[in-house]
């Protein structure tokens, strides 16, 4: 199977761009995969974005899209001009609760850093308790102009819609200090 370069070894999981062959050796619903095969064709076609994933000992185990375009949102168009978003964090169930989430958004946030980027942004359904708290422990805060209905494509084999979903809206300033690796992870640039 072809794969990316690697970006980032932590421990024993790699961090590298997803190629086409990445999204079917995923362990995730069949939507989420035809939304993955969208956002690579988007890269593709010119579009600024980068679609990562994690993978350990041949597994692929996580992805996360990092959207540089500007947001459908007019809110966050006119609030937050320029700044990437954060989309799409997924990790294997089998493998929750181990860091990986936290690994991909630092990921991430060292590769927008790299690319100029002062700041990050990110929507999240305030139901989901463990997003909101791996966020805010990563030094995002809630923006001041409340929860605000995104923009959610779906794509299925019987074609694309929208739907939208109320958010909460996270940003990060990238300039601060970068929060050192834990202790336990062993970091390798590549």
């Amino acid at each position: 199977m072809e794969s990316g370069p690697i970006l980032t070894v932590i421990n024993d999981l790699e961090i590298r761009p997803v190629v086409a062959d990445d999204i079917d050796a995923l362990r995730t619903d069949l939507e989420t995969k035809y939304l993955l095969h969208e956002r690579l064709r988007r890269i593709g076609a010119g579009s600024r974005g980068e679609l990562l994933v994690a993978g350990r000992d041949g597994q692929l185990i996580g992805h996360i899209y990092l959207w540089e375009e500007p947001a459908d949102e007019k809110a966050l168009r006119a609030n937050l001009r320029g700044v990437p978003l954060i989309m799409n964090l997924w990790v294997d169930p089998e493998y929750r609760r181990q860091g990986i989430g936290t690994i991909l958004m630092e990921a991430s946030e060292r590769r927008l850093r790299l690319r100029g980027h002062r700041r990050v942004a990110l929507g999240v359904d305030t139901e989901n308790k463990e997003a909101v708290r791996l966020y805010q422990d990563l030094a995002y805060i809630r923006w001041e102009h409340g929860e605000i209905e995104t923009h959610r494509d779906h794509f299925l084999p019987t074609g694309h819609f929208v739907t939208t979903e109320t958010c909460a809206i996270f940003v990060k300033c990238l300039t601060e200090t970068a929060r050192p690796p834990r202790a336990d992870h062993h970091v390798q640039a590549l």
